[in-house]
């Protein structure tokens, strides 16, 4: 298998807008990126940290792409042989068959496709070491430990060191194995997911290098997955966001004590110099949150009346990026210890559930009854120059709609929570190019993705 030889190697570039820096360019998140200023020329170099000949590069570029630029490569970074000349790049991903040898790669971007600087999702680079003598050494010194556990997931601190810089981490259960590329002597967090809850897992921790040296190092780890926890106003756990992404998710709280809300968010992801800023939703307003354990942050509401409604998120701001929890709402005085009686489990109070036979796994509309497959969602038209809408079987307040292209690249990622009911979504692709595309839209009853033609 190739291995992507600029992944974690240090980047250069010629400016950057706000925090979104060139080391996000070779993070291995497809999510995070590398934006310039807007302006020509820019540049990107990344230090290979050893000679290579490099075969392919390929780049995932957000909609602020290059229309025209060179590939480069030096072994000095002052030299520069140019691998490839693109002049009219269209952007999405894009990757370059080329045939050079150097330890710096430099993309030299000349003219934009928009008027925006230029944005880098990933860049991506394959080929072979240049070395006389062939590695041998296997890498040394690995640790592993627990970092966290969700229900459906678990996380591992990482460390081990290689003479060529990189170590790749094979983590296996149950004859299935996961495998993460990191940086040599840099403690690196990793997650495994697609767990069930409430069950036992023994994980072995081994490391190669890219050469395919295994060190004869593992590490074994014991988990038992937590039960599922039950979502409400008060308390709960999730991993959806409004703005950036998460890793693992984080937990809320809300708490009335007299004519106090106590709120707390807790991030259960793994970063850096992290502070939390609380979102009031209208009016809008943010205000820091005092932290209380290292990634556990509370804000106290006074003079609050009962029976308010209450709408907040938390943003996380770390080194690297941000990222912003949805809104909760919470009624001043809810305690949420309220018995809810639901014979058939399908989610629906007895008080209200006009089909009390429903069986547990059916999607039900707002009255307890099953809705047809057929009825799930519609949508026209298809084919599209565009436009499209969406229409929802039954009513619902929160949405979330990710669009893929036919490469599996997530285009956009809205996260809607709307303080009426929606049933119609009108969605609008005309800045895309023609081809085919994935819409997966979810709701708290729902989850559909549909194929899209855009002519």
């Amino acid at each position: 298998e190739k291995m992507n030889i600029a992944f974690q190697k240090p980047v250069t570039t010629s400016s950057v807008e706000g925090t979104y820096t060139g080391d996000l360019a070779v993070d291995g998140d497809y999510e995070t990126r590398w934006s310039s200023l807007f302006e020509d020329p820019q540049w990107l170099t990344i230090d290979l940290q050893g000679i290579y000949r490099v075969e392919i590069v390929s780049l995932f570029w957000e909609t602020a792409s290059a229309l025209a630029y060179e590939i480069e490569i030096s072994t000095d970074k002052t030299s520069w042989t140019t691998l490839t000349s693109i002049s009219s790049g269209n952007g999405d991903n894009e990757e370059h068959i080329v045939d050079g040898q150097g330890r710096y790669l430099r993309l030299y971007l000349t003219n934009r496709n928009t008027e925006y600087g230029y944005s880098l999702f990933e860049v991506e680079v394959y080929g072979n070491p240049i070395d006389s003598d062939p590695d041998t050494e296997a890498p040394i010194n690995l640790n592993a430990s627990l970092n966290s556990t969700t229900p459906n997931s678990v996380s591992f601190l990482l460390t081990a060191e290689d003479n060529s810089g990189i170590v790749v981490y094979s983590i296996t259960q149950n004859n299935t194995t996961d495998m993460f590329t990191a940086t040599s002597g840099i403690e690196t967090s990793v997650t495994v997911d697609g767990l069930t809850s409430n069950t036992y897992y023994e994980f072995i921790i081994g490391v190669r290098d890219q050469s395919d040296n295994i060190s004869e190092e593992t590490k074994t780890i014991s988990v038992t997955t937590p039960t599922e926890i039950v979502n409400n106003a008060c308390a709960g756990e999730s991993d959806l966001a409004s703005q950036g992404s998460f890793e693992v998710g984080y937990k809320y709280s809300f708490q009335t004590d007299g004519s106090n809300v106590i709120i707390e968010f807790e991030l259960l992801d793994d970063k850096q110099d992290l502070n939390a800023y609380l979102w009031n939703e209208s009016p809008f307003t943010e205000t820091s949150m005092t932290k209380v354990e290292e990634r556990r942050f509370r804000t106290i509401l006074t003079g609050q009346s009962s029976g308010k409604t209450l709408s907040y998120a938390c943003k996380f701001a770390f080194s690297g990026g941000l990222a912003v929890t949805t809104y909760f709402s919470y009624t001043v005085g809810e305690n949420c210890t309220d018995t809810v009686e639901d014979d058939d489990n399908d989610g629906v109070n007895n008080d209200i559930d006009r089909c009390p036979d429903t069986s547990s796994d059916a999607i039900v509309d707002e009255n307890g009854c099953e809705i047809n497959i057929s009825e799930k969602l519609e949508f026209y038209p298809n084919p599209t120059d565009g436009k499209i809408t969406l229409i929802l079987p039954i009513e619902t307040p929160i949405i979330s709609i990710q669009i893929f292209n036919i490469n599996g690249k997530k285009l956009i990622d809205i996260f809607h929570r709307e303080n009426k009911l929606l049933r119609e979504i009108e969605l609008d692709l005309s800045q895309y190019t023609n081809g085919i595309y994935f819409i997966n839209l979810s709701t708290e009853n729902l989850n559909e993705t549909i194929e899209l033609i855009k002519y």
